[in-house]
This record gives structure tokens, C-alpha cells and sequence, in this order.
């Protein structure tokens, strides 16, 4: 599968006419050609279907423990605590790290994504 710019893919598959006659009749009053009304058609249920597959659904129990973990978070243990330290030493060398502990709050440590963007840009 490719994802360049401009890459063309072929699908074809075999439908029977019934359901063809009636993908051209809504091809037809969605004023598209039948090929764009099918390309439309199945991205637009594919994203969904994605989408949904990705969407996880709580319980109310399960929502309610993991808006208390969110608004009262554990304080790190220390074998965490280590790593962060690590973490923090490891890229206090000059090498840009896709990640970089920035501060801690109430105890809890808190992350933000630092992209490869040169110290002079950045603000803080």
C-alpha cells in the first residue's frame, strides 16, 4: 500500500446488478459519478468503522474510576519516580528527546511533547 501523493489503486469486485442499478440511482440524485459516489462512499464507512473500532466505551463504573484517577492521580511510586529522573538525565545531554519531563504538578509528574524544534524557538 502506498501513500504517495498522486498513487492511484485499482479495486474491483463483482455486485449483482440489482445492487448496481441501485448505487447508480443514488450515484445519480447525489449528482456524482458512480465511481465518485463509490470512492465517497466506502472511505466515509471505512473512517467510521475505524473509528469505532478505536472508540472504547466505559461503563459508568469504569467512567467514574477514571475521571477520579484524572482529578486525584496516585503520586508516582518510586521505581516511576526513578525512571523519570533517568529519563530527565538522559536528555539533559544536548540530544533532543521526542519526550521531556517538564514539570511536576500536586505530585504527579506531567510530560509534553517536545518536538524536534531548535531551543532558540522554544518558549517556556
Amino acid at each position: 500500500m502506498s501513500n504517495a501523493p498522486g498513487h492511484v489503486s485499482w479495486l474491483g469486485f463483482r455486485i449483482d446488478e440489482g445492487i448496481k442499478d441501485l448505487i447508480k440511482c443514488a450515484a445519480h440524485l447525489s449528482q456524482n459519478s458512480l465511481n465518485d459516489f463509490c470512492v465517497t462512499v466506502l472511505a466515509d464507512t471505512a473512517r467510521r468503522m475505524i473509528a469505532e473500532h478505536k472508540t472504547l466505551t466505559l461503563s459508568d463504573r469504569d467512567r467514574e474510576a477514571f475521571f477520579d484517577a484524572l482529578m486525584s492521580p496516585p503520586k508516582p511510586s518510586e521505581r516511576l519516580t526513578h525512571a523519570f529522573d533517568d529519563h530527565r538525565r538522559r536528555g539533559a545531554g544536548g540530544a533532543r528527546m521526542p519526550f521531556r519531563t517538564e514539570t511536576v504538578r500536586n505530585g504527579v509528574y506531567v510530560e509534553a511533547v517536545v518536538a524536534a524544534i531548535p531551543k532558540t524557538v522554544r518558549t517556556a
